[in-house]
Order: C-alpha cells, then structure tokens, then sequence
C-alpha cells in the first residue's frame, strides 16, 4: 500500500517536473539582465504631467538607465558577467568605500526566515551585526552577494545597495 502510494507521488512529480523547469527558466529570465530589453514594451509615462516636469530627466541620475549601456559599457559587461564581483564593487561604493560600515545585508533583511516565520523559535532569524561582520567585512560581503541569499543572492545585494543609496539621496 505504502508503496503504491510513494509511486503515485513520484509519477505526479515526473508529470509537473516540465511544467515547473519552465516556469523557473521564466523567472529566471525575467530577473536577468536578459529581460532588460522588456522594459520598451511599457509606456514610460508612469506619473502626473505635474510629477514628470519636476523630476529632471533619468529620474535625477547623473547616468539614465537607458544611457548605461552605452556610456558606461565596461561596467555594465562587468557587473552582467561577474555578478557578484558587481554587487560587491556597488555595496562598497554605496558604503563611501568604509567598510568598518557594513553589516550582514545593512539590516534590511533582519527577522524571521523560512520556518521561523511559522514557528517561534526555528533557526533562520537574522540580527545582522551579530555574526562578526566588523572582523572580517570582506567575507561576509562577499558571502552576501554569492552564497546567503542562495539563488537570489546577487538580487537581494542589489536590492540593499538601492535601498540604501534612496535612503541617503532622500
């Protein structure tokens, strides 16, 4: 019975098994800098005729998204090819090169994760600060943007270097 049942579950997976290869090879595209091009099928005129006149052009950037490519070619190579290396550059940048600044994530990613959200107590909470990011700072960057965030990594980096740098330009 036991047995019959396990075959069940296992035909069910082989059967879904395509289905989901494809939807994780979408998402995965869609988070690259593949999808980039994507951005021409919407309209840009997201805001108020009133908003759009006192947001200077490239949204007050001294470098437009659109322009990036062409102006700053190498470091968009750099940072499409070697990710990581990228996010770890950016982070360093957003810090005003001081590392002795850094903490696991800046503290955007603090609490509960994975089973902890559910159940009190599970490990996976984070406090950053707390693991001894201030001895060795350039590990734990570098464990950051590659390894913790697991396949996410180089995203969940970036996300915290954006957030970061609006928080500071206000």
């Amino acid at each position: 019975m036991l047995d019959e049942c396990f075959g069940i579950v296992a035909n069910g997976l082989e059967i879904t098994t395509p289905a989901f290869e494809c939807i994780g090879n979408t998402i995965c595209f869609l988070g690259s800098p593949l999808a980039f091009p994507l951005i021409f099928c919407f309209d840009d005129n997201n805001g108020s005729d009133e908003q759009q006149q006192q947001d200077p052009p490239g949204g007050g950037w001294d470098i437009s998204m659109l322009e990036a490519p062409t102006r700053l070619p190498l470091t968009c190579c750099f940072s499409t090819i070697l990710a990581p290396c990228g996010q770890w550059y950016l982070r360093r940048q957003v810090l005003g090169g001081d590392l002795k600044k850094y903490k696991l994530w800046q503290g955007h990613h603090d609490g509960p994760h994975c089973m902890a959200r559910v159940c009190p107590g599970a490990p996976i909470t984070i406090q950053a600060g707390t693991y001894g990011e201030d001895s060795c700072p350039h590990l734990f960057l570098c464990l950051e943007v590659s390894i913790l965030g697991g396949i996410c990594s180089s995203c969940c980096a970036f996300n915290v270097s954006r957030r970061m740098f609006r928080e500071e330009r206000g």
